[in-house]
Protein backbone atom coordinates (compact mmCIF):
# COMPACT_ATOMS: atom_id res chain seq x y z
CA UNK A 1 0.00 0.00 0.00
CA UNK A 2 1.25 3.69 -0.63
CA UNK A 3 2.07 5.01 2.62
CA UNK A 4 0.24 8.44 1.54
CA UNK A 5 -3.01 6.79 0.53
CA UNK A 6 -2.67 4.88 3.88
CA UNK A 7 -2.25 8.10 5.81
CA UNK A 8 -5.43 9.52 3.98
CA UNK A 9 -7.20 6.41 4.65
CA UNK A 10 -6.71 7.08 8.28
CA UNK A 11 -7.63 10.54 8.68
CA UNK A 12 -10.97 11.40 8.52
CA UNK A 13 -12.77 15.03 8.95
CA UNK A 14 -15.12 13.43 11.88
CA UNK A 15 -13.32 13.38 14.72
CA UNK A 16 -14.88 9.84 16.01
CA UNK A 17 -13.51 8.33 12.40
CA UNK A 18 -10.37 9.99 13.18
CA UNK A 19 -10.14 8.53 16.73
CA UNK A 20 -10.75 5.07 15.63
CA UNK A 21 -8.85 5.44 13.06
CA UNK A 22 -5.86 6.22 15.24
CA UNK A 23 -6.07 3.75 18.05
CA UNK A 24 -7.21 0.98 15.81
CA UNK A 25 -3.91 -0.74 15.78
CA UNK A 26 -4.30 -0.83 19.20
CA UNK A 27 -7.32 -2.18 19.58
CA UNK A 28 -8.41 -5.60 20.75
CA UNK A 29 -10.92 -7.75 18.94
CA UNK A 30 -13.82 -7.14 21.33
CA UNK A 31 -13.18 -3.32 21.76
CA UNK A 32 -12.55 -3.10 17.55
CA UNK A 33 -16.43 -5.05 17.46
CA UNK A 34 -17.76 -2.49 20.27
CA UNK A 35 -16.57 0.54 18.11
CA UNK A 36 -17.08 -0.57 14.73
CA UNK A 37 -20.97 -1.65 16.09
CA UNK A 38 -21.52 2.19 17.56
CA UNK A 39 -20.68 3.62 14.40
CA UNK A 40 -22.99 1.35 12.51
CA UNK A 41 -25.76 2.28 14.58
CA UNK A 42 -25.22 5.79 13.88
CA UNK A 43 -25.21 4.92 9.87
CA UNK A 44 -21.94 4.27 8.63
CA UNK A 45 -21.84 1.48 6.63
CA UNK A 46 -19.12 -1.28 6.33
CA UNK A 47 -17.58 -0.63 2.95
CA UNK A 48 -17.00 3.11 4.17
CA UNK A 49 -15.65 1.78 7.44
CA UNK A 50 -13.57 -0.55 5.82
CA UNK A 51 -12.27 1.78 3.54
CA UNK A 52 -11.37 4.24 6.18
CA UNK A 53 -9.54 1.84 8.72
CA UNK A 54 -7.44 0.01 5.79
CA UNK A 55 -9.19 -3.75 6.03
CA UNK A 56 -11.66 -5.01 4.02
CA UNK A 57 -15.27 -4.70 4.45
CA UNK A 58 -15.59 -8.67 5.00
CA UNK A 59 -13.11 -8.13 7.78
CA UNK A 60 -15.19 -5.31 9.25
CA UNK A 61 -18.59 -7.66 9.18
CA UNK A 62 -16.42 -10.52 10.85
CA UNK A 63 -16.17 -8.19 13.72
CA UNK A 64 -19.48 -6.86 14.09
CA UNK A 65 -20.71 -10.62 14.39
CA UNK A 66 -18.39 -10.81 17.61
CA UNK A 67 -21.74 -8.89 19.32
CA UNK A 68 -23.94 -12.15 18.74
CA UNK A 69 -21.58 -14.00 21.15
CA UNK A 70 -22.60 -14.93 24.36
CA UNK A 71 -21.21 -13.38 26.90
CA UNK A 72 -18.64 -15.54 28.03
CA UNK A 73 -17.59 -16.08 24.46
CA UNK A 74 -16.71 -12.74 24.50
CA UNK A 75 -14.76 -12.51 27.54
CA UNK A 76 -12.88 -15.32 26.07
CA UNK A 77 -11.95 -13.47 22.96
CA UNK A 78 -11.08 -10.34 25.50
CA UNK A 79 -8.53 -12.45 26.90
CA UNK A 80 -7.27 -14.33 23.68
CA UNK A 81 -8.57 -17.41 24.73
CA UNK A 82 -11.40 -17.56 21.75
CA UNK A 83 -9.20 -16.33 18.32
CA UNK A 84 -11.61 -14.26 15.87
CA UNK A 85 -11.76 -17.71 13.10
CA UNK A 86 -12.64 -20.43 16.37
CA UNK A 87 -15.43 -17.70 17.31
CA UNK A 88 -17.00 -17.28 14.06
CA UNK A 89 -17.30 -20.73 13.63
CA UNK A 90 -19.25 -21.29 16.81
CA UNK A 91 -21.54 -18.68 15.42
CA UNK A 92 -22.06 -20.37 12.49
CA UNK A 93 -22.46 -23.68 13.88
CA UNK A 94 -24.80 -22.19 16.09
CA UNK A 95 -26.86 -20.72 13.10
CA UNK A 96 -27.15 -24.01 11.66
CA UNK A 97 -28.16 -25.95 14.80
CA UNK A 98 -31.13 -22.94 14.95
CA UNK A 99 -32.13 -23.86 11.57
CA UNK A 100 -33.35 -27.51 11.93
CA UNK A 101 -36.84 -27.57 12.30
CA UNK A 102 -37.64 -29.25 16.25
CA UNK A 103 -39.58 -32.35 16.47
CA UNK A 104 -42.80 -32.24 16.56
CA UNK A 105 -44.58 -34.73 19.00
CA UNK A 106 -44.38 -38.66 18.84
CA UNK A 107 -47.14 -39.78 17.04
CA UNK A 108 -49.34 -42.07 19.37
CA UNK A 109 -48.98 -46.13 19.20
CA UNK A 110 -51.96 -47.67 18.05
CA UNK A 111 -53.51 -50.18 20.87
CA UNK A 112 -53.07 -53.52 20.37
CA UNK A 113 -56.47 -55.50 20.23
CA UNK A 114 -55.45 -57.10 23.69
CA UNK A 115 -55.53 -53.36 25.28
CA UNK A 116 -59.10 -52.46 23.56
CA UNK A 117 -60.32 -56.18 24.51
CA UNK A 118 -59.14 -55.44 28.16
CA UNK A 119 -60.53 -51.74 27.83
CA UNK A 120 -64.24 -53.24 26.35
CA UNK A 121 -64.27 -56.24 29.23
CA UNK A 122 -63.63 -53.63 32.12
CA UNK A 123 -66.35 -51.64 30.31
CA UNK A 124 -68.91 -54.34 30.11
CA UNK A 125 -67.75 -55.60 33.95
CA UNK A 126 -68.76 -52.17 35.04
CA UNK A 127 -72.31 -52.12 33.48
CA UNK A 128 -75.80 -53.26 35.00
CA UNK A 129 -76.74 -55.65 32.96
CA UNK A 130 -77.59 -59.17 33.06
CA UNK A 131 -76.62 -61.90 31.06
CA UNK A 132 -79.66 -61.90 27.72
CA UNK A 133 -79.44 -57.83 27.61
CA UNK A 134 -75.41 -58.20 27.84
CA UNK A 135 -75.76 -61.01 25.10
CA UNK A 136 -78.04 -59.38 23.15
CA UNK A 137 -76.19 -55.81 23.65
CA UNK A 138 -72.60 -57.36 21.95
CA UNK A 139 -74.95 -58.79 19.14
CA UNK A 140 -76.07 -55.17 17.96
CA UNK A 141 -72.26 -54.06 18.34
CA UNK A 142 -71.50 -56.84 16.10
CA UNK A 143 -73.77 -55.95 13.41
CA UNK A 144 -73.46 -52.25 13.89
CA UNK A 145 -69.69 -52.32 13.98
CA UNK A 146 -69.25 -51.54 10.36
CA UNK A 147 -71.82 -48.17 10.77
CA UNK A 148 -70.67 -46.51 13.86
CA UNK A 149 -68.72 -43.70 12.48
CA UNK A 150 -66.78 -40.61 14.21
CA UNK A 151 -69.62 -38.35 13.52
CA UNK A 152 -70.42 -40.05 17.04
CA UNK A 153 -68.04 -37.09 18.93
CA UNK A 154 -68.43 -33.67 18.13
CA UNK A 155 -64.63 -31.91 17.67
CA UNK A 156 -65.57 -29.93 21.00
CA UNK A 157 -65.96 -33.68 22.78
CA UNK A 158 -62.97 -35.36 21.20
CA UNK A 159 -60.89 -32.08 22.22
CA UNK A 160 -62.27 -32.35 25.97
CA UNK A 161 -61.62 -35.78 25.77
CA UNK A 162 -57.83 -35.02 24.84
CA UNK A 163 -57.46 -32.24 27.72
CA UNK A 164 -58.84 -34.07 30.38
CA UNK A 165 -59.93 -37.68 29.65
CA UNK A 166 -56.58 -38.63 30.21
CA UNK A 167 -54.52 -40.81 27.82
CA UNK A 168 -55.73 -44.85 28.91
CA UNK A 169 -58.62 -46.41 27.64
CA UNK A 170 -60.84 -46.60 30.59
CA UNK A 171 -60.16 -43.08 30.89
CA UNK A 172 -61.06 -41.94 27.70
CA UNK A 173 -64.21 -44.61 28.06
CA UNK A 174 -65.23 -42.70 30.77
CA UNK A 175 -64.63 -39.39 29.62
CA UNK A 176 -67.04 -40.45 27.00
CA UNK A 177 -70.61 -41.38 28.82
CA UNK A 178 -72.86 -40.07 27.16
CA UNK A 179 -74.57 -36.28 29.20
CA UNK A 180 -78.41 -36.46 30.97
CA UNK A 181 -79.72 -38.94 33.00
CA UNK A 182 -78.68 -42.58 33.05
CA UNK A 183 -82.42 -44.72 32.47
CA UNK A 184 -82.90 -47.49 35.10
CA UNK A 185 -81.67 -50.83 33.83
CA UNK A 186 -84.22 -53.15 35.46
CA UNK A 187 -87.51 -50.41 34.04
CA UNK A 188 -86.53 -48.91 30.88
CA UNK A 189 -84.18 -51.87 29.79
CA UNK A 190 -84.91 -50.69 25.85
CA UNK A 191 -83.74 -46.58 26.76
CA UNK A 192 -80.67 -48.06 29.02
CA UNK A 193 -79.69 -50.46 26.00
CA UNK A 194 -79.78 -47.63 23.64
CA UNK A 195 -77.85 -45.68 26.24
CA UNK A 196 -75.03 -48.67 26.34
CA UNK A 197 -75.45 -48.02 22.08
CA UNK A 198 -74.30 -44.29 22.17
CA UNK A 199 -71.67 -44.47 25.38
CA UNK A 200 -69.97 -47.72 23.24
CA UNK A 201 -70.47 -45.64 20.11
CA UNK A 202 -68.67 -42.48 21.23
CA UNK A 203 -65.94 -44.31 23.06
CA UNK A 204 -64.97 -46.31 20.10
CA UNK A 205 -65.16 -44.15 17.66
CA UNK A 206 -61.72 -42.44 19.35
CA UNK A 207 -60.10 -45.41 20.43
CA UNK A 208 -61.30 -47.78 17.75
CA UNK A 209 -61.82 -45.50 14.39
CA UNK A 210 -61.47 -48.60 12.16
CA UNK A 211 -64.24 -50.90 11.38
CA UNK A 212 -61.70 -53.94 11.10
CA UNK A 213 -60.12 -53.33 14.97
CA UNK A 214 -63.99 -52.57 15.78
CA UNK A 215 -65.20 -56.08 14.78
CA UNK A 216 -62.20 -57.66 16.12
CA UNK A 217 -62.51 -56.51 19.38
CA UNK A 218 -66.66 -57.15 19.75
CA UNK A 219 -65.91 -60.85 18.09
CA UNK A 220 -63.41 -61.39 21.24
CA UNK A 221 -65.40 -59.94 23.79
CA UNK A 222 -68.27 -62.03 22.47
CA UNK A 223 -66.25 -64.85 22.48
CA UNK A 224 -65.10 -64.21 25.94
CA UNK A 225 -68.26 -63.51 27.53
CA UNK A 226 -70.09 -66.43 26.12
CA UNK A 227 -66.91 -68.77 26.95
CA UNK A 228 -67.81 -67.51 30.75
CA UNK A 229 -71.79 -68.60 30.07
CA UNK A 230 -72.38 -64.34 29.86
CA UNK A 231 -71.77 -64.58 33.79
CA UNK A 232 -70.14 -61.54 34.79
Amino acid sequence: NDPKNTENQLTDTRPELAALGASWPTLSLMERSIRLRALVDKGYDRRSLGRILNCSEGLVRHLLRLQELKEEEKQAVTEGALSLRAALRRLKVRAEVEQIPPKGPEPEKPLTTEALLRAFRKWVDSLRISRPMLSYLIHRLQIDAGRIQPGWITPEEAQRWREGAGPTPEQAIAGSRPRGREPDDRYEAGCYLSYLAEWYGRWSSRLMPGQEIRREVVDAAERHFRERGWNR
